[in-house]
């Protein structure tokens, strides 16, 4: 995956395994905040009712264009006194079958609690100390777009090899502000807000990496990349209370065409 270096950003070269890796920070010459360059976009849209299964033969109540890879994925939308949970299952885009692309919508239907997407191992490094991203082969912006109302929380997750789940205490809280607003509820959470006009928020580390409590003492001390080996099924999790759509850009990295 070829890693392109973007002309008025603030680009850090790092030599990794004979390679280099660029991180950089976000660019105000595209006005929306994300980098220039190419990318991949992926629309989570909130829907307040199921979508039609047309298979009889499909168990998981997917509609017919579930992998049509039409850059977006329905969740379910629920309201201000209702959360609804979708789960986006992770796959290897290099490793699995049914991908033929780096980034690729597997199955675009949440509204029954599930939907699937492929990205290739990013390999992330994140530094403890300060908690920045050090490397990775591609980073991850978000911004809130559609009507003014909802909010929705979005966290990465794993299983292991005998069925056990585990979350990742960095979570990003999606929020509609009119004025400034008050901060993340905690920590190691990350607060996007919607601006206007919409501009996007670095939010790599939240959604490339999963870092969670190994020792059941209620306070997070360990973080694994997505796709390490040593776990079995990586996933992000979408909390929805009313928010449509939310937009999603990988950059840097050539897309298989």
């Amino acid at each position: 995956m070829k890693i392109q270096s973007i002309a008025l950003g603030i680009v850090v070269i790092l030599i990794i395994a004979g390679g280099l890796v660029a991180v950089q920070a976000g660019n105000d010459e595209t006005g929306n905040m994300a980098p220039s360059g190419k990318h991949y976009t992926l629309n989570i849209l909130g829907k307040d009712w199921d979508k039609a299964d047309t298979d009889p033969l499909d168990a998981d109540d997917n509609p017919y264009y579930k992998d049509d890879n039409g850059h977006r994925i329905f969740v379910k939308l629920g309201n201000d006194e209702t959360i609804k949970k979708t789960r986006i299952l992770l796959y290897n885009s290099l490793t699995t079958e049914e991908a033929t692309k780096d980034f690729q919508v597997l199955d675009a239907d949440g509204t029954d609690g599930k939907a699937a997407f492929a990205l290739p191992p990013p390999g992330t490094v994140v530094d403890e100390t300060t908690g920045e991203v050090t490397s990775s082969a591609y980073t991850v912006w978000i911004r809130i777009l559609g009507p003014p109302r909802g909010q929705a929380d979005m966290y990465s997750g794993f299983m292991d090899d005998s069925g056990n789940q585990w979350l990742s205490f960095e979570v990003i809280e999606l929020r509609q502000y009119d004025e400034d607003p008050p901060g993340p509820s905690d920590p190691d959470h990350k607060l996007v807000t919607r601006k206007s006009p919409p501009k996007f928020e670095d939010v790599t580390k939240e959604l490339t990496t999963v870092y969670y409590d190994s020792d059941g003492d209620l306070e997070p001390d360990a973080r694994v990349s997505l796709f390490d080996p040593d776990y079995y099924q990586y996933f992000w999790d979408y909390d929805n209370q009313g928010l449509k759509h939310v937009q999603i850009r990988f950059y840097d990295y050539n897309p298989a065409e």
